[in-house]
């Protein structure tokens, strides 16, 4: 950074042409829009110096200098003045990334990729590449984003310098994907990795071998938000993985990218004897709406002997299938509703509270036999939810 005598030098009129040439004098002058003068100044008005030692340090003014000198590269200066400028600008990049100044640092990548194309000089072009993995400096970049980052915090001009730094840093997005745990910054992580398109797919794909469990399903669902049709092939073998939830994270991706292999290893997964799996398969069902698996699915759901584990799935099919509010499906749940008899009626008793408990999910004329049917039942719960639902649609048609 300039020092505190140096830009003493640099104000002190006199003193001007020692620190800086007539030349780059007269640009700056040029590019400030400030006027030459032939004025001396006697010794004894010269502003006091100590008293102004805190604006000197100030942050914006050196910002302001550093603009200038950003200016100057782009003049026909010496080989030896380019470098004594671009080093000055280098060394003051990670003050700016500390301030958040990302503006201004895709502003100096800017200058520097175009001068290591257009310079004529070698020497001056070599320099600019240096200048360029100087200020992009890895290192330098993870520890002050990562803040940023972790807790969310989401600026576009953020978003445009990482996205200036180019794919290089695409393997620190991932581990900072990886390590973080909030949904806000891996949306933000996600929406940046999108912006380097196929680079970051590709990066991502070659990152999933080897991962433990946790971390191989944070990479699916990544894959899910920024990948396409390219990463099927890949993710495939995952659909066959031993672990659960790795297996149902390959399947949903996959269908997120309408593979049709993957709607066949859901229905599997449906009928899976694991309560778990099946569990979420039937959620994935519904959330992808998959009609041909969600017709079949009410013929799962148990009325005449109902365990522990037949009820957890009744209900989880039920909740599903309504909120997919498919009418092919309505008069399945409808049948259900009518059953009479079972050697599990408290069970019973329990499906059917869901479908009642679902009633504005159906279209009006399953939902008329729906509240007939509660208002026979001998259940007070259903009874009552039939007679207040029907009130609330008597008075929404009276005052209409």
């Amino acid at each position: 950074m300039i020092t505190t005598n140096e830009m003493e030098s640099l104000i002190e009129s006199e003193k001007y042409e020692e620190y800086i040439p007539v030349d780059y004098g007269n640009m700056l002058r040029q590019k400030t829009g400030s006027q030459t003068t032939d004025v001396n100044v006697d010794s004894e008005k010269k502003l006091p110096m100590e008293k102004y030692y805190a604006a000197l340090e100030d942050t914006h003014l050196n910002f302001r200098i550093h603009c200038l000198l950003l200016s100057l590269l782009d003049e026909d200066i010496n080989e030896h003045d380019y470098r004594e400028f671009s080093i000055e600008l280098t060394d003051a990049a990670p003050e700016y990334l500390y301030l958040a100044q990302f503006q201004f640092l895709i502003e100096i990548l800017d200058t520097f990729r175009r001068h290591e194309n257009e310079k004529s000089s070698e020497v001056v072009r070599h320099q600019a590449h240096q200048c360029i993995e100087k200020v992009i400096n890895i290192d330098g970049t993870s520890r002050s984003l990562a803040p940023f980052i972790s807790q969310g915090l989401s600026m576009p001009s953020m978003k445009e310098y990482l996205l200036s730094c180019g794919s290089q840093i695409i393997p620190w997005l991932l581990d900072m994907y990886l390590r973080t745990g909030t949904s806000r910054s891996k949306m933000m992580i996600s929406e940046i990795l999108a912006l380097f398109g196929d680079t970051a797919i590709g990066e991502a794909l070659k990152k999933l071998s080897g991962l433990d469990t946790y971390r191989l399903r944070k990479m699916l669902v990544l894959l899910r938000m920024v990948g396409d049709n390219s990463c099927i092939s890949q993710i495939k073998q995952y659909m066959y993985h031993p672990a659960i939830e790795v297996r149902l994270e390959a399947i949903e991706t996959l269908l997120k990218f309408n593979d049709a292999d993957a709607a066949i290893s859901l229905e599997k997964a449906v009928y899976s004897k694991n309560l778990d799996e099946a569990s979420r398969a039937i959620a994935i069902t519904c959330r992808y709406q998959q009609l041909d698996i969600i017709k079949k699915l009410t013929s799962r759901i148990k009325t005449f002997i109902i365990s522990e584990d037949d009820l957890t799935l009744n209900e989880k099919i039920i909740s599903g299938v309504m909120r997919t509010r498919h009418h092919s499906v309505m008069s399945g749940i409808v049948k259900v509703a009518d059953v009479k008899w079972s050697l599990s009626p408290r069970r019973l008793a329990m499906t059917k509270m869901v479908i009642f408990e679902s009633l504005d999910r159906f279209p009006e004329p399953y939902r008329n036999q729906l509240i007939d049917m509660g208002l026979r039942l001998n259940n007070r719960r259903i009874k009552t939810l039939c007679i207040e639902y029907a009130q609330k649609e008597i008075t929404r048609y009276v005052t209409g």
